[in-house]
């Protein structure tokens, strides 16, 4: 299978800490550590964390799998506008990548800049579909600071199939356009999506 990440424009190389990992239905993944845990049901697991002096935050969603609409450019298209426009006012979709076929899911991701406090922030949707299933991961940052827990965190990620199986992924790297952020793209061999709904910042 592949894992493949759209990562943070400045990924530095720190090596993935030995935690436990754990699995929201069909994702394993392995928590930022310290990060306060939110499970909102039949919605998300999410994970936050935020610096009070630098006033700086960041929060990770992994999103409870929906119905698909049956191909990739529909369901990211929902999950866009349902997870990060209407969300965060994100006006113009950037890193938009094309759609990746492997063992019968579908990937697409996209990023987007807004300001909320007078703060710049980014958003990043990574929609995969297949199965008749959706999921999205959703990272939601005011700072570069996070750069290293997000990328541990999504190169932890493994995703299973609707049935039983949890394989793995692989990881690549897409620069960001002409924002201060460039986030990662995950390329899960099992489709999905979801909705937030609940503001964070």
């Amino acid at each position: 299978m592949r894992k493949i990440f759209l990562l943070f424009l400045f990924t530095s190389t720190t090596a993935i800490l030995f935690a436990q990992k754990e699995t929201y239905e069909f994702t394993s993944y392995t928590p930022p550590a310290g990060w306060k845990k939110e499970v909102k049901e039949r919605t998300y697991t999410s994970y936050a964390t935020i610096n009070q002096q630098k006033k700086t935050y960041c929060q990770l969603f992994i999103m409870l799998s929906t119905a698909g609409k049956g191909n990739i450019k529909e369901d990211f298209e929902t999950e866009w506008q349902n997870l990060v426009a209407s969300q965060y006012g994100v006006k113009e979709a950037l890193n938009v990548t094309e759609p990746i076929t492997e063992n019968g899911w579908e990937m697409k991701s996209a990023m987007g800049a807004f300001t909320f406090n007078n703060q710049n922030c980014a958003a990043a949707i990574v929609t995969m579909s297949g199965y008749n299933k959706v999921v999205s991961i959703v990272t939601v940052t005011n700072s570069e600071d996070y750069t290293s827990d997000i990328k541990n965190f999504l190169e932890s990620v493994e995703m299973g199939k609707p049935s039983t199986d949890m394989p793995l992924i692989k990881t690549t790297t897409v620069p960001s356009a002409n924002t201060k952020f460039a986030f990662t793209t995950t390329h899960f061999d099992d489709g999905w999506a979801s909705t937030v709904q609940e503001d964070w910042v």
